[in-house]
């Protein structure tokens, strides 16, 4: 491809472990694109992979399976963030109902472009919970697990928007 082209194809932008595979896009956050343990970003023709994501202590606060989420603004910083949101398995609809949302403290993990890293940050929550662990899944459909990253806050699609 000269250099003058865009490429058309995501595969012009990563390699592939195998031939078979293809890349997915898991999210988008100006301009950077979310593939499944990459960072892509198409103007510059450059990626990141992440390296694996160490699992959080014994006794924290999270449920189920993580979530990827990309968090960046080019205004404030060339850094961004992977952030690794807990989504509930719906098995359990007691555990849904009744725990609270957000626990205190909750525990997740984020990768920083800034650092090359993984780290654990825990927020605790001021105030009374906003609702139950109910209200607060994500979609099980990926194309339905959306997020926008505005003015250093990462807002979540969740399940109980769907209609």
């Amino acid at each position: 491809m000269g250099l003058n082209k865009i490429a058309s194809k995501l595969e012009d932008y990563v390699v592939m472990d195998y031939p078979f595979d293809m890349p997915h896009v898991i999210g988008s956050c100006n301009g950077l694109l979310l593939l499944e343990g990459r960072v892509v970003n198409p103007a510059t023709r450059r990626w990141t992979c992440l390296p694996p994501c160490p699992a959080l202590p014994e006794g924290t606060s999270s449920f189920g399976m993580d979530n990827p989420y990309l968090a960046f603004d080019p205004v404030v910083s060339p850094h961004y963030e992977v952030v690794l949101m807990k989504d509930c398995f719906d098995y359990d609809s007691t555990l849904l109902t009744n725990s609270e949302w957000p626990p205190s403290p909750y525990t997740m993990c984020a990768y920083s472009s800034e650092t090359g890293a993984w780290k654990e940050r825990s927020f605790v929550r001021e105030g009374r919970p906003a609702c139950t662990l109910a209200a607060v899944q994500a979609a099980p459909e990926p194309e339905y697990r959306h997020c926008a990253y505005w003015r250093g806050a990462l807002y979540v699609h969740c399940k109980s928007d769907l209609r």
